[in-house]
């Protein structure tokens, strides 16, 4: 029986044993090529067989390709703005605030024709008449002479109460049209600093990937001197030209971007070429959130555009009630006439009319246009909750998106500090033969996306910080 116990116990003892052994033989594998990954191993030459063509591309860059890598500078442009004149500019030239300023100018002349509907009419009309003779009667003389000249003035005015309530009317819509051109001239300016951010982010970016290049070659270059003093393996110009290519690239890509985010700016200010950005510091947060949604409710372009179509609303809810009123019609006639008759021994004459008119019945029109009224009052009530709300969530959304990319652009810092640090140490051991090429390509290629995480970071702080001031109706 105990016999029985001690054998699987025997059995487990040999498999651990097994694999104990079989882990040890891997560590010793991975110790012995890490090893000949950090020496140059003598069984695997250099120089290729006699036989095999060497081609330029398997020798590595020549220092004339490693030149031409090396994309030129792009040009300064010679339109350059700071935000404060693209600020300006997009305000005065952009075509959103030129038709909301055209819709003004619609609403003016519309409250003008509502005014015309108020004030009298005159109007004047002069006729000529030629009959084949004069008539002439014995005892009387002429009594229709052949040539016959005739003038008449009328002056008229309608009185209809609810032309008052139209004049009102209009005088609202015409405030309504600026509120609306001041509510797109706080969008135009948002989009004008976010592209503007966007165009110096850019042109930071090329400058960076410009700067990794430059150290990308250096590291070949150096690579290429190991190599030749018997220190460094092939492998490791491999990664140097890899790292030197996919530099070129992303310069490459960072001035293509560049070009955009000019193109794009230059469009938002109405010009017909690219504009660059000069740098101007992002403003900061500095004041409670409280503050900033108080702000917002005080200066917001769309609320006070709110106002204007409920003000709208209104008066158009008084301009129906007021057709219940009578229509009072006044005119004055004028007439002269250059022959007079048997009948009328006076040349001029003048005749006044007034009519008053009571509205009974018309369908039931009237009762609802009061309802229709009405009922777009309740809708713009309805809308200036959900505006409010609208605007309290995004006052709220871009100061927390604002204090999230400042804590992550200060993070950014300093892993870049970190990545810069922990690259250094990795040049001076692999130099001292106590790393290999694979862990000091990984310390580069951090500390690169450290620097370009800055970056990231920095806008995406800059424009949150745009949108918090379109959203509290600073911008």
């Amino acid at each position: 029986m105990l016999g029985r116990v001690r054998r699987p116990a025997l059995q487990t003892l040999r498999i651990f044993a097994l694999m104990a052994f079989g882990l040890a033989a891997s560590a010793g594998v991975g110790a012995a090529s890490s090893a000949q990954d950090r020496q140059p191993s003598p069984q695997a030459p250099e120089t290729p067989p006699a036989a095999v063509e060497v081609r330029p591309a398997e020798v590595g860059l020549a220092p004339e390709e490693l030149d031409r890598l090396v994309s030129p500078v792009p040009a300064v442009l010679s339109r350059r703005v700071t935000l404060v004149a693209a600020l300006r500019r997009a305000h005065a030239s952009t075509s959103e605030i030129r038709l909301a300023r055209l819709a003004v100018e619609r609403a003016e002349e519309a409250e003008r024709a509502a005014l015309s509907a108020l004030l009298p009419n005159l109007t004047a009309t002069a006729a000529y008449t030629r009959y084949d003779s004069e008539i002439e009667r014995a005892g009387v003389g002429v009594i229709r002479e052949a040539d016959l000249f005739s003038g008449t003035v009328v002056a008229s005015e309608t009185i209809v109460p609810r032309t008052f309530g139209t004049r009102r009317t209009a005088a609202a819509s015409t405030r309504l049209a600026r509120s609306r051109v001041r509510d797109a001239a706080r969008l135009v300016r948002a989009s004008a600093a976010r592209t503007f951010y966007t165009v110096l982010t850019a042109r930071r970016a090329a400058a960076l990937a410009r700067t990794q290049l430059q150290g990308a070659i250096r590291q070949h270059r150096a690579t290429d001197a190991r190599i030749r003093a018997g220190v460094a393996l092939p492998i490791d110009r491999s990664r140097a030209e890899l790292a030197v290519l996919e530099a070129a690239r992303r310069v490459a890509d960072a001035d293509a971007t560049l070009a955009r985010a000019q193109d794009q700016l230059g469009h938002v200010l109405a010009l017909e070429e690219p504009v660059d950005a000069e740098g101007d510091p992002a403003p900061r947060a500095d004041e409670p959130l409280d503050r900033w949604i108080e702000r917002a409710f005080s200066r917001r372009a769309d609320l006070r555009v709110l106002d204007a179509s409920r003000l709208v609303a209104r008066r158009t809810l008084s301009e129906q009630w007021l057709r219940f009123l009578p229509t009072l019609s006044i005119s004055w006639t004028l007439n002269w006439t250059s022959a007079s008759t048997a009948f009328s021994g006076d040349n001029v004459s003048w005749v006044a009319v007034g009519q008053l008119t009571v509205p009974l019945y018309d369908g039931g029109a009237r009762y609802s246009a009061i309802r229709d009224a009405g009922l777009a009052l309740d809708e713009i009530a309805e809308r200036e909750v959900q505006l409010r709300r609208s605007v309290r969530l995004e006052v709220r959304d871009a100061f927390r998106r604002v204090e999230t990319a400042r804590r992550a652009l200060e993070l950014s810092q300093r892993s870049v500090d970190v990545a810069e640090r922990a690259r250094r140490r990795a040049e001076a051991a692999y130099a001292a033969g106590a790393l290999t090429g694979i862990e000091l390509d990984e310390a580069r290629r951090q500390h690169e996306e450290a620097e370009t995480t800055v970056l990231l970071r920095a806008l995406d702080r800059q424009l949150a910080m745009v949108d918090l001031l379109a959203a509290s109706g600073m911008l």
